[in-house]
């Protein structure tokens, strides 16, 4: 096994630091920013250094990492006052990265990174309970989402109220002029989904903008008008109810840097209350992905992004893709688990439905398709034996992907039982409840 090389840098070390790496810098360079020029002396007597003042070989690699890497990814954790966080910086794909934590006095990098126990962490963290995952999948624009986070907001405050005093009202239609106001005044804190999503420095949205973009929640179905306000709709107020009181906030971000290409940055943060309750939230262009996940799943796409270090992050404008399988603690796979680039699927990808009061209908497949008996989902299936909301098919690095969303019956592809993502192929059959469908791209 690779021996770990353990250093502990002051931040006003890293002047000297930056000045002793050559070559282009685009980490070092602006992490000196906000220190003073003149260095710590203990930097002379650290040991990174030999008489001559020069920085010694075996550290030259780790800096150069840091001064110039291909990607990146960081990972934060907030538990109530609790923070930790932890930076990732690869020099290409399939080597080891150098792991950076920041620490009350400086940096603490290790190479290479720990990232089994990482990983660990991360489990430790978010837990792995297989039960009762959120039910929602929402794809909404930026101005919609941050209405119904506003929304969800006040009506967790409004229980709140009501738990503290039984004799306030609860669950009382919400006017527009208090969720402006909410959406102006909102602090910067975790535990409101607002603060969470609304981007930073962006201005609260108008009077006008604010009205359509609730007009277009309620059109969804994510919401609904009652007198002179609005209320949470049955879809959406399980979100409100379950996640109560916010107890630990994830986040996650990839950037891939000095590709030769425009950098690229995914980001993903996750909301959890409990054992089980985990709200994803991804950030893709203008648009903002609201999915209810298992712990067990959100450690299985950090695994994955940890393991890649971010060189599979899918092309701008799309969500990020997750690994396929879920690596258990302690047996931590050597290698990233892979995703294989298909070429983009054409614009007659389908679904054709085999049997049932369906049969021989088309049903045309966007970037994300969700099924099931409800009304409310993209291909709603007059079927008694599949589940309101049974399953989803989305499009992630240039292939159709389908995940059971924890039906009573489970979804079937080719006759066999999915546990986790499963990657479609034309010709393959789906099968939901009684209702069975050919894919085809």
């Amino acid at each position: 096994m690779e021996q770990t090389t353990r250093i502990e840098i002051r931040q006003s070390w890293l002047p000297v630091l930056e000045r002793a790496v050559p070559g282009p810098k685009n980490i070092l360079s602006p992490l000196h920013l906000r220190v003073a020029q003149q260095p710590d002396g203990d930097v002379w007597r650290s040991g990174l250094f030999d008489p001559q003042g020069r920085l010694l070989p075996a550290y030259m690699p780790v800096m150069q990492m840091l001064a110039n890497p291909l990607s990146l990814v960081d990972l934060q954790f907030t538990i109530g006052d609790y923070q930790q966080q932890v930076t990732l910086y690869y020099s290409q794909p399939g080597a080891a990265p150098v792991s950076m934590h920041n620490t009350q006095n400086g940096l603490i990098l290790e190479y290479p990174a720990k990232i089994k126990d990482i990983f660990l962490g991360v489990v430790q963290f978010s837990g792995d309970s297989v039960i009762g995952s959120l039910d929602v999948q929402l794809s909404l624009p930026y101005l919609e989402a941050l209405a119904l986070a506003g929304l969800i907001d006040l009506h967790r405050r409004q229980a709140a109220r009501a738990f503290a005093d039984v004799t306030a009202p609860s669950f009382q239609p919400v006017p527009l002029s208090d969720l402006a106001n909410w959406l102006t005044r909102c602090p910067n804190n975790p535990q409101w989904l607002t603060a969470i999503i609304r981007k930073p420095d962006d201005p609260p949205p108008s009077w006008d903008l604010l009205q359509s973009a609730i007009m277009r929640l309620a059109a969804r179905g994510a919401c609904r008008a009652e007198g002179a306000g609005y209320l949470l709709s049955d879809m959406t107020m399980p979100v409100s109810d379950r996640l109560f009181w916010i107890d630990r906030v994830f986040s996650l971000s990839i950037a891939r840097l000095n590709s030769g290409a425009p950098a690229s940055v995914a980001l993903m943060m996750a909301v959890q209350a409990g054992v089980n309750d985990v709200l994803r939230i991804e950030f893709a262009a203008d648009e903002v992905a609201l999915t209810g996940v298992s712990p067990r799943r959100l450690v299985e796409e950090v695994f994955f992004y940890l393991e890649d270090g971010g060189f599979a992050l899918p092309a701008p404008e799309t969500s990020p893709a997750y690994a396929p399988s879920t690596p258990q603690p302690g047996n931590v796979a050597s290698s990233a688990p892979t995703m294989t680039l298909q070429p983009p699927p054409t614009a007659t990808a389908k679904l054709v439905a085999l049997n049932g009061p369906l049969a021989n209908q088309e049903f045309p497949l966007r970037d994300s398709m969700r099924l099931g008996r409800e009304r409310d989902n993209d291909l709603s299936l007059p079927d008694q034996q599949a589940s309101r909301h049974h399953a989803v098919i989305q499009l992630r690095e240039g292939r159709y992907w389908i995940s059971d969303l924890n039906s009573r019956n489970g979804t079937l592809v080719n006759g066999a039982r999915i546990a986790q993502a499963t990657p479609l192929t034309t010709g393959d059959v789906i099968q939901i409840g009684d209702t069975r469908l050919r894919f085809s791209a």
